[in-house]
């Protein structure tokens, strides 16, 4: 989906230590996902707002455990969370060529809002598809 030069930009940026502490500060909670005791991806999501949306930042699970129901099971999860926090619903980016990931946010309720085509540096660009799913 991305060259191999983007993904280390993008490691270097967004998975800095000082940026996730400083995330985890401003209320995005991070998750590790396990499954027999071993950690097969993880999830960030928030602030946890009342009334409002959350942003689903971050939803990775390792390859093996694709297409066996652990997607679906985390953002159940995720749910789950923001509506016992008075949450009215979930929004996420994914990028255009995921096709692994976007049927997960079909299936899971989730309806296309846009596009969007925004420029991160460094010359890349992150192509999304921006979806939101509204609990009734």
């Amino acid at each position: 989906m991305i060259s191999g030069e983007q993904i280390d930009y993008m490691l270097n940026w967004m998975y800095d230590p000082a940026r996730i502490r400083d995330e985890m500060a401003e209320g995005i909670a991070y998750h590790f996902l396990d499954f027999d005791g071993e950690h097969i991806g993880f999830m960030s999501f928030g602030p946890l707002v009342r009334g409002g949306l959350v942003f689903v930042h971050k939803l990775y699970l390792h390859p093996d455990y694709h297409r066996r129901g652990f997607g679906k099971a985390a953002l159940d999860e995720i749910e789950k969370i923001v509506r016992s926090s008075g949450g009215i619903g979930l929004e996420l980016r994914v990028n255009r060529n995921n096709e692994r990931a976007v049927p997960l946010y079909r299936k899971a309720g989730f309806e296309l809002l846009g596009e969007e085509c925004k420029d991160i540096g460094a010359g890349f660009v992150m192509d999304d598809f921006i979806f939101r799913k509204t609990f009734h």
